[in-house]
């Protein structure tokens, strides 16, 4: 077999193209690799940001909502001597003038919480409910025993929301419909989480005297959230105690 022999040009002419040809692919790959690894860098930073302002915004929302809650009832004496007094006969009806300036209370709350799809006050001394519902801002009180309810899940003066749920009526019969019907038709809806605020007879809070509650859509996590996920993705928004309180994956909403 015939030896084959390369000219000195072709070997060089290999070797030239090898010396240029081989540290251009070096160079093209770290290049690629240190491209991807600024990319990466880059969306995390700006993803942090972003979570940071949605973050603050949510924050800002709901302590926005807790404040002006505080603020109604503390500083509004003669709201405080009427849930301060153990005479339920002070709120003859929901039209009545001292129901009206609870019921204008909990209006101003949903003015600051325009998320809120119904607001309930339950007044423990005096023995009532208060009903609130925004979509018709229809007023509803209902005599009721608060022995069992008075206990707060937290320290005085503070909040805490409770992870979604199925909308309820707070035993409230709704319009004209009946308690069952009515029921039903809340269990139907969408659901809210609740922001819960216990009420305490300064300054000494040996117990409460009452709570709100705030009723929120979930609409407001997707309006807020909406476009920090893809439809394929998980997206959660959990709170200190690690309960969910909003989530992307419609599967895990109906387990609730």
């Amino acid at each position: 077999m015939k030896k084959r022999f390369y000219s000195i040009s072709y070997k060089l002419l290999l070797t030239l193209v090898a010396g240029t040809t081989i540290p251009m692919l070096i160079y093209c790959l770290f290049f690629y690799f240190d491209m991807r690894r600024s990319s990466e860098n880059a969306y995390v930073t700006q993803a942090r940001q972003t979570w940071r302002i949605v973050s603050n915004n949510i924050e800002h929302s709901l302590s926005t909502s807790i404040y002006a809650a505080n603020q109604g009832i503390y500083l509004n004496s003669a709201l405080q001597t009427l849930l301060f007094s153990r005479d339920g006969s002070l709120f003859s009806h929901a039209e009545s003038a001292n129901s009206s300036l609870l019921f204008s209370y909990m209006t101003n709350i949903y003015s600051m919480t325009p998320e809120a799809v119904q607001i309930q006050f339950s007044a423990y001394k005096p023995g009532k409910s208060f009903l609130l519902t925004t979509k018709n801002l229809q007023k509803y009180l209902l005599n009721r025993s608060f022995e069992e309810d008075t206990a707060s899940p937290v320290p005085p003066f503070q909040a805490y929301i409770e992870p979604p749920h199925r909308q309820t009526n707070y035993g409230h019969q709704i319009s004209h419909l009946s308690l069952s019907q009515s029921e039903e038709l809340m269990n139907a809806r969408d659901l809210v989480f609740t922001i819960c605020l216990p009420i305490y007879e300064r300054p000494l809070p040996d117990e409460p005297i009452g709570i709100l509650h705030v009723d929120i859509s979930m609409d407001f996590f997707k309006d807020v959230c909406g476009d920090l996920y893809q439809p394929e993705e998980n997206f959660y928004i959990v709170d200190s105690d690690s309960h969910i309180i909003f989530s992307s994956d419609a599967a895990l909403k109906e387990k609730k």
